[in-house]
């Protein structure tokens, strides 16, 4: 008899650019895709969600994934990320680009990094949220809370803090059927079966977008994976600066 493997847990192959296409397809065929500022009270809708914890060229790798089935999705940027810095200048540009391809963009809070009441949180975010949006040039209406189980006693579960949309509100939650691939495997029901079952009447999906890499991988190696391809492209900034401006410091190599 032919085993059969559990919801909750995931084979590698799962976590694949080309099965990431087939989700995305699949998803678009039976839902309507809406944005966090739109009518949520609708049946048969999607809300399409990324946190990007570790890689922005993996988010805009999905991004035009999902632009070519004419869909949006929103994308939280991580402020204080030791993966990543959204302020560099290749950075930027690939988080506007996804912009550019129909995206929405929003803040990835961590709570963890402040200390103080709610209020004080807010300031924060307003902050973060304010700068982001005027780095990028783009508009930022929503957030969402990095590692909201451990990252801060003070509850930040309303509907809206800061004039932003809480992406992580409970109650907002609740109105679907959610989703998320948290640390590469399903948290709760794999997005194949809840996309499948005719009971989902409303789905929201949660990704990270490290996870989905062109070819199968474990979950070790898609993290290395992002951390090697940044100091590549770091190593690669400064040798090219020294060619420009300093060739004489290459005269060891």
């Amino acid at each position: 008899m032919k085993a059969v493997r559990p919801d909750n847990l995931v084979l590698i192959p799962d976590f694949t650019e080309a099965r990431y296409r087939a989700l995305v397809k699949a998803a678009r065929d039976r839902f309507r895709f809406r944005r966090l500022t739109d009518n949520l009270d609708e049946d048969a809708i999607a809300l399409w969600r990324h946190d990007i914890d570790f890689s922005p060229n993996r988010a805009l790798a999905l991004a035009k994934i999902e632009s070519d089935f004419g869909v949006p999705a929103a994308y939280f940027v991580l402020i204080g990320s030791p993966f990543y810095n959204p302020f560099e200048t290749a950075t930027r540009d690939m988080l506007r680009e996804i912009a550019a391809l129909g995206h929405d963009i929003g803040l990835h809070y961590d709570a963890s990094l402040i200390e103080g009441d709610l209020s004080r949180h807010e300031d924060q975010m307003s902050f973060e949220a304010a700068t982001l949006a005027r780095w990028l040039g783009v508009p930022v209406r929503s957030f969402s809370l990095h590692n909201p189980t451990v990252s801060a006693d003070v509850a930040i579960e309303g509907a809206s803090h800061a004039g932003l949309i809480n992406a992580s509100a409970a109650a907002l939650r609740e109105k679907f059927h959610y989703c998320s691939d948290s640390n590469g495997t399903w948290r709760y029901r794999s997005l194949q079966n809840v996309i499948g079952d005719p009971a989902t009447r409303r789905l929201y999906a949660l990704t990270h977008a490290e996870w989905w890499t062109p070819e199968p991988m474990p979950r070790s190696q898609r993290v290395q994976r992002c951390i090697d391809g940044r100091a590549r492209r770091v190593a690669a900034d400064y040798r090219s600066f020294l060619q420009q401006h300093r060739p004489d410091a290459l005269v060891d190599e």
